[in-house]
């Protein structure tokens, strides 16, 4: 099997103008899942731009982690009323590109549990989506996988952690 290169591609998502991924984790959360949320932060409503492309959509969390966290909109909304600065990192984002020959189901797993493992055991709360297009000039297949995760851990009573 042709394994493609699967180096992410990583950013941050925050509020300031170093922040390349984006100015709001909802509107990070909203582009990945594919679905209209709102943002308590600044106000506005996210629309997707695409919908068709969307495989698998899952929030994990880790166990100590309130279980309304696994409604992404609630999840990245209580980030974003977290952090109060104007130049806040809200989180950091993955884009990773998968082989082309998996299929949905492996790719299901196979993300799951590298985001388990890498992530949500050190505390991290975690969404990850799935999509797959095709590239319309060429005809190839583009599996792939993004991935917003929090820059803070939950402690025993579900309170966000420094960072």
């Amino acid at each position: 099997m042709a394994v493609k290169n699967i180096s992410p591609r990583i950013k941050i998502c925050g509020r300031g103008a170093g922040c390349s991924g984006g100015h709001s984790a909802v509107e990070q959360s909203s582009y990945i899942s594919r679905e209209k949320m709102y943002c308590k932060y600044d106000g506005q409503t996210y629309y997707p731009k695409y919908s068709e492309d969307l495989v698998h959509n899952e929030v994990l969390l880790p166990a100590n982690a309130p279980h309304e966290y696994l409604d992404p909109v609630k999840l990245w909304n209580s980030v974003e009323m977290a952090e109060k600065g104007v130049k806040a990192q809200l989180a950091r984002t993955f884009r990773i590109e998968l082989p082309n020959e998996w299929s949905y189901k492996l790719a299901t797993v196979f993300v799951r549990e590298f985001c388990k493992d890498t992530f949500v055991k050190k505390g991290m709360c975690v969404q990850f989506a799935i999509h797959d297009s095709v590239n319309e000039k060429n005809g190839q297949r583009n599996l792939h996988c993004h991935i917003i995760l929090t820059l803070r851990g939950i402690d025993e009573q579900g309170r966000w952690m420094p960072k």
